[in-house]
């Protein structure tokens, strides 16, 4: 039987309605995976990145988040913005910022996602 994808498809549905991001995972037993060989297998091209939580300096693993081919891209350089959506770079977004950090945030608060039920809360979360 294969894993299933949480939340319920009705739950996500419901989710939609009041936020623009709601997260999809699927729990996996990591007897056999590391962190880091559980990235060597999604890491593409694009970007990608292996985000680590401990507990006690470095001793106990706590959560580890992995994504790869990220949907939109955000750099700056000094007061130089330039957000990519997907994987063109032609369409991208060239601007003048007088704080880049603020501009970031106004951007992850339109894509903050909903804490669904049995992930750990994320910061960005509503």
């Amino acid at each position: 039987m294969p894993i299933p994808h949480r939340p319920a498809f009705n739950d996500f549905t419901r989710f939609t309605k009041d936020v623009a991001c709601v997260p999809v995972y699927r729990q996996l037993t990591g007897d056999g995976l590391t962190p880091v060989s559980a990235f060597r297998k999604i890491a593409r091209s694009n970007p990608s990145f292996l985000f680590e939580s401990v507990i006690g300096g470095e001793k106990v693993g706590r959560f580890s988040f992995l994504g790869t081919e990220p949907f939109l891209k955000f750099e700056a350089r000094g007061h130089d913005v330039v957000i990519t959506s997907g994987d063109n770079p032609e369409a991208a977004a060239r601007s003048t910022s007088q704080d880049p950090f603020r501009d970031l945030e106004t951007l992850i608060d339109a894509h903050r996602a909903v804490n669904v039920p049995g992930l750990p809360p994320f910061p960005a979360a509503r």
